[in-house]
């Protein structure tokens, strides 16, 4: 942001500080100052007036001058092919730096020259500065120059500019009116803003105004008759200029004046060109042609100002052409309005058209601003633009009055502060700040200004009170620190360890984004009502995720799109609900997973892959695999296989999915045979690790029996297994499912699995007694299922 150091002195005494000086306080206050650099970079300059003017004899493109400066008369060569006798001109006598020129006393083809008579161009001078703009030639001020004065001066140019880079909480500084404020808070000083009593020259007013969206909460309207259109004062211009806006006429200027020192944006209409019923709406797609001229595609979510079902200016961005001033322009409507700062930055965004209106409504503005432009913008266009008829102002809301009152106790100041101030010191850091303060039992309640929208909690406060104080009053103090042994909670050391294994499983670990696109937020094991960012830097990346599962196919198929191998993922991260959070660990599998024996071979990624994994997982933590069960997905969600995938649960308790991902949704990813597995953590860690238990190894061989079963494919193996394991009890101590075979000799609805049977090892098996128990496991099955032996 650009701060006029003339425009702000104005307002606040900075007339012994040196530029130096202000760029400290503006930074000690927290207004970061960049640099500052004069509004016209050459300086010595004054206004002479030609007394003679010769064609120099030695050369056809150069003249030869006499130029009275006012204490003395310079022989000067010229080269402006438009320099004159009785000309008011700019001249740099000797000594003075003219861009890379140092003025010297010289010889120009014989001829002595002691000075230079100047361009615009050559000392810095942009076209929109000055009224007579020559581009080729010298300057030519107005005769009535005075002789000898400094020309920047003169030229209304002589001020020195401050780049002040403002924090996003404190977009009020855009304005002028609430800068000099900080300026005066922080110098304790009494600040002078101009104000304007309200004017009306008629009771009544035909002016309409309306809203239909939600997105245009306030909007002001004004009708203004019989203005005159001509040039803008001096002064106005000048703000204009050190602000790096090119002044046009003295009701355009006015706009852009009102609008940099109150902070609100507003527009004013030619009346004779709209009606006068304005509404705000929304929902209207079309080609619309803006002030610059350009043709812009509005869409639905824009916040346009339509009159007479007309188009005539993007809500809080840009008007129209259809009713831009113009030289005819004797009425105006004056508008003041608020958008939501969200719908215009989005809008700002999409169209590419950051103007300064739309730059402010996008970062907020102060919400009364609106009724204090209007009546400055009104009696800037009585004074300056001749305007006679003022109608009454019309208005979608009324104006309502406005406090936000905000309270920190004394003792949480130098609590905080580290300090021991006392009260009249915190009272008058308040007054400074125009923040009415009511101390009552060691408590400060202070009436908020509506400038200052950052100040919302106790902790506010304390931060203006160091900041106009000083950090340099915070004595230094040793850091004390119980020494205490550090060690990690259980779901830290779990994480940690969850890592390491994943990373065993030959897993490469991935990061991927906490916000996705909202078309993304239905998933399996989903978190319910996903929270949407507020103020998204973009669309793609507006909600908070509830679940890992699109992120880990995106991954998926950037990987697969460059051909990297062996794509086998895995990630634990956070994920959010409406008042939910959950440390989940997902894992994908689209290769085979390398095996670490000694034998080298690779397993093949399944869900037989996922099943171990999580058992090795679950294992780690001290609970027990064989609480892990597994039910089949609803077959009409479109994320997982719905014969190839299951839905976890430990104890009964629904703690995530596993299998293969649906080929219909792989596809939209480019990727295929995908196999993934999510997992809560938070959940697993909810079960307490069961008592490690020490048995004596045995000394016998372990009895192993091998069948192989025909059986419907709607019974689950899990429930073949807890049958196997009950019926032959006390015999069988495990059940391991080793091989699936399908075939049309066994039907369509049946296939055969083969078991691994373990014998517990405290006994020594006769070949009878481990035939009666595979004989009672078979008549229970049989029983049971109507499984046969194979």
């Amino acid at each position: 942001m650009n701060v006029s150091r003339k425009w702000l002195g104005h307002y606040v005494d900075i007339e012994n500080l040196s530029n130096t000086q202000l760029a400290d306080v503006l930074t000690g206050g927290g207004l970061e100052v960049e640099g500052f650099t004069p509004l016209i970079p050459t300086s010595g300059l004054i206004i002479g007036h030609v007394l003679a003017c010769e064609k120099h004899p030695n050369a056809d493109t150069l003249f030869v001058t006499k130029v009275d400066v006012g204490h003395e008369v310079l022989d000067i060569v010229c080269g402006g092919q438009n320099v004159a006798v009785n000309q008011k001109v700019i001249v740099a006598p000797i000594g003075v730096q003219v861009g890379d020129l140092l003025i010297k006393s010289v010889k120009l083809r014989g001829q002595p020259s002691n000075g230079m008579i100047c361009s615009y161009k050559e000392i810095g001078v942009a076209d929109y500065m000055v009224d007579d703009y020559i581009e080729e030639g010298i300057a030519v001020l107005d005769p009535e120059a005075p002789i000898g004065e400094d020309a920047i001066a003169y030229l209304g140019l002589d001020d020195v500019i401050f780049d002040v880079s403002l924090t996003p909480n404190r977009a009020d500084c855009l304005a002028m009116d609430a800068l000099a404020l900080e300026v005066g808070a922080l110098l304790d000083q009494i600040v002078t803003l101009p104000y304007n009593e309200p004017v009306i020259t008629t009771d009544s007013t035909p002016l309409i105004v309306r809203s239909e969206t939600e997105n245009g909460p306030q909007f002001l309207g004004r009708i203004i008759e019989k203005v005159t259109l001509k040039p803008s004062p001096q002064w106005i211009k000048a703000i204009l200029i050190a602000n790096g806006i090119k002044p046009l006429n003295n009701i355009v200027d006015i706009s852009n004046l009102v609008m940099l020192e109150t902070g609100q944006p507003c527009h004013f209409y030619d009346r004779d060109l709209i009606s006068d019923e304005i509404t705000v709406k929304d929902k209207i797609e079309m080609d619309y042609v803006a002030l610059d001229e350009n043709t812009y595609q509005l869409q639905k979510e824009d916040v346009l100002i339509t009159s007479n079902n007309e188009v005539i200016g993007i809500g809080g961005i840009m008007g129209g052409e259809l009713s831009k001033i113009n030289d005819d322009t004797s009425a105006l409507i004056l508008e003041m309005a608020q958008f939501d700062r969200v719908a215009i930055r989005h809008s700002s965004r999409r169209l590419n058209l950051m103007t300064d209106a739309a730059q402010r409504f996008s970062k907020g503005i102060d919400p009364l601003a609106v009724f204090k432009a209007m009546e400055r913008a009104t009696a800037l266009l009585v004074e300056y633009a001749d305007a006679q008829v003022i109608h009454p102002v019309v208005s979608i809301l009324e104006q309502v009055p406005y406090q936000r009152l905000v309270q920190v106790k004394h003792s949480h100041i130098n609590g905080l502060l580290g300090t021991k101030l006392k009260e009249a010191v915190v009272l008058d850091v308040f007054e400074r700040l125009n923040f009415k303060p009511e101390l009552k039992d060691g408590v400060y309640t202070c009436d908020i200004p509506s400038y200052r929208q950052d100040i919302s909690i106790g902790a506010d406060l304390i931060e203006e009170v160091i900041r106009l104080i000083g950090f340099d009053i915070i004595d230094d103090q040793p850091l004390h620190l119980k020494e205490t042994v550090g060690r990690l909670t259980r779901k830290q050391h779990v994480l940690r360890q969850y890592k390491q294994l994943c990373g065993g499983f030959n897993l490469h670990e991935v990061i991927t984004y906490t916000l996705m696109n909202p078309k993304y937020k239905a998933g399996p094991f989903g978190l319910d009502e996903p929270y949407e960012i507020a103020s998204p830097l973009s669309e793609d990346r507006k909600m908070v995720r509830n679940q890992l599962f699109h992120a880990m196919l995106q991954n998926l198929s950037y990987n697969v799109s460059y051909k990297n191998k062996p794509n086998n993922f895995f990630e634990i991260s956070e994920v959010y609900g409406k008042n939910t959070q959950e440390t989940r660990l997902a894992i994908v599998l689209n290769d085979d997973v390398v095996a670490l024996d000694f034998k080298n071979k690779n397993i093949k990624g399944d869900f037989y892959a996922l099943k171990g994994m999580l058992e090795v997982l679950v294992d780690a933590i001290g609970l027990n695999r064989h609480q892990l069960t597994y039910q089949k997905v609803d077959s009409e969600q479109p994320y997982l296989h719905p014969h190839q995938s299951g839905n976890i649960y430990y104890q009964d308790q629904h703690i995530g999915y596993g299998g293969l991902v649906h080929p219909t949704l792989a596809k939209e990813y480019d990727v295929s045979d995908v196999w993934i597995l999510e997992i809560d953590v938070d959940g697993l860690l909810g079960f307490s690790p069961q008592p490690v238990t020490y048995e004596t190894i045995s000394k016998l061989i372990q009895v192993e029996k091998d069948l192989a079963l025909v059986m419907r494919k709607d019974i689950s193996l899990k429930a073949i297994q807890e049958s196997i394991v009950k019926a032959g009890q006390p015999y069988i101590e495990d059940v391991h499912v080793f091989d699936v075979y399908e075939s049309e000799s066994l039907g369509p609805d049946h296939y055969s699995i083969a078991l691994h049977l373990y014998f517990k090892t405290k006994q020594i098996y006769t070949d009878a007694e481990i035939q009666a128990v595979v004989d009672t496991i078979l008549a229970q099955l049989a029983k049971e299922f109507g499984v046969t032996l194979r």
